[in-house]
């Protein structure tokens, strides 16, 4: 009879555990595009899982509850996406030329000046991953991510002057047409 206690203890421990390890998460976006204000996206899974754009100059804020189901593209992706920190200078190829009677490689950059940083960190059991990237730099994992970012916040923002400033923060980011 004791043993018999002792499995059904241990077995309601470890149910309850595993019911409280949750793989909740937040996703916080900073888009810094050159001619219109910043913005912040901050995407929360969980019980009540949230959405919420603030538009940094005039400080509107538009925050809706989203459901599960519409988060799951972004739940799958993240699970597979690669952090990586890129700004507006990046390595676009190396060149060769002379150097001090030699030859050598140097790095060919490009500077982007009339596009949009976006930045965010992607926060799950206390462990924070960054990332930052340029477009209209077209990096398909990246054009990826936006495009569910996009999806997202058209199909839950309804505040007139939010969907305003989506459709021109989406304009940085060349996005096939399907999005």
């Amino acid at each position: 009879m004791r043993t018999k206690l002792i499995v059904i203890m241990l077995s309601i421990a470890t149910v309850c555990y595993g019911q409280n390890k949750r793989s909740d998460y937040t996703l916080d976006i900073d888009f810094l595009p050159s001619f219109i204000s910043p913005g912040k996206l901050i995407i929360k899974s969980g019980t009540h899982p949230s959405i919420k754009l603030t538009i940094i100059k005039t400080g509107l804020t538009d925050s809706v509850t989203i459901t599960s189901k519409n988060l799951a593209a972004l739940t799958d992706f993240m699970k597979t996406y690669k952090f990586q920190i890129k700004g507006s200078i990046d390595t676009v190829g190396y060149r060769k030329g002379w150097l001090k009677g030699d030859t050598s490689s140097y790095p060919e950059t490009t500077i982007g000046i009339d596009g949009i940083n976006t930045k965010g960190a992607f926060i799950q059991n206390n462990n924070k991953k960054q990332f930052k990237f340029w477009a209209p730099k077209k990096d398909p994992e990246n054009q990826k991510l936006i495009g569910i970012l996009f999806y997202l916040m058209n199909k839950s923002f309804k505040n007139p002057i939010i969907i305003n400033y989506t459709k021109n923060l989406e304009t940085y980011f060349q996005l096939p047409k399907n999005n």
